[in-house]
């Protein structure tokens, strides 16, 4: 079994500081991105991580991987800040909420450096989100 953190924080730092802490005891780790419309809370988006993420530790960039769940109406900028925060870690997968109804095979063609996978709320009918 492996256990993932999820780091839902307020700001850049605050996912830096929470990555460095928790590090020694983990090696992935996913980071959650609300805009604030599609959801109600507010996390810093991907591209205000671009600028902190070198404040990783070294040896934790190397040897961590990153899943990235979005909660965003624009899921498909953020994904193209994950491209280019892809440069600088490991991304793993990258979770899009069903709601959006996102185009998963095409994500994954665009995109095959990440897997891509869905989200469902609780209220979600899982037969027919399938169809």
């Amino acid at each position: 079994m492996q256990l993932v953190p999820t780091i839902l924080e307020q700001t850049p730092q605050a996912v830096i500081d929470q990555v460095n802490k928790l590090s020694p005891y983990f090696s992935t780790f996913q980071i959650d991105v609300v805009d604030g419309i599609f959801a109600p809370n507010k996390t810093p988006s991907v591209k205000d991580l671009l600028p902190v993420i070198d404040l990783v530790l070294p040896e934790t960039k190397q040897q961590t991987i990153f899943d990235f769940h979005l909660m965003t109406a624009d899921y498909e900028k953020e994904i193209d800040h994950i491209k280019a925060l892809s440069n600088k870690i490991t991304v793993r997968n990258i979770l899009v909420h069903s709601d959006l109804s996102p185009n998963y095979h095409l994500l994954a063609m665009e995109c095959p450096k990440f897997t891509f996978g869905a989200v469902l709320n609780s209220e979600d009918n899982v037969y027919e989100v399938m169809k």
